[in-house]
């Protein structure tokens, strides 16, 4: 395997980047200042700002692709599952900072790493009424 630059995407942020996951043909970044930020893959240009950190670290993402979700842990303790649009979906909030988090796409797992503690998640589908389905919740866009 190689590592060959493809793209520099300079600017992306005002605050220094901390995480990024891949959604093709999006990417995800996230920030010290707490925003994520969404990009098309094949021209760089930048297609929303979620804000759900309150200004804190965005130290991890993950995109659940079976439900086309991304989920954000914080320095902030709260775990944040966002629809694609934009809205968030469902927030867990933890006690101490999250530090790392990562998906199982087979067993539809997500596992969070936090202060000398290790989070485990199953990850469901939910129907209307309280639904990840129908893209309901709160619309966190920038």
């Amino acid at each position: 395997m190689a590592l060959v630059p493809s793209r520099v995407l300079a600017g992306a942020h005002d605050a220094p980047v901390t995480c990024a996951a891949y959604a093709r043909p999006k990417l995800w970044t996230g920030c010290r200042g707490g925003l994520i930020k969404c990009w098309d893959e094949g021209t760089g240009a930048s297609l929303q700002t979620l804000d759900g950190h309150g200004g804190g670290i965005v130290s991890a993402l993950a995109f659940a692709e079976s439900f086309r979700h991304l989920v954000s842990a914080g320095n902030d303790g709260a775990l944040v599952c966002w629809s694609e649009k934009g809205r968030v979906l469902q927030r867990v909030q933890h006690a101490t900072p999250l530090y790392a988090a990562a998906h199982d796409p087979a067993r539809n797992r997500l596992v969070v790493g936090g202060r000398g503690v290790v989070h485990l998640y199953e990850l469901r589908e939910v129907r209307r009424g309280g639904s990840f389905a129908d893209d309901g919740g709160e619309d966190a866009s920038a």
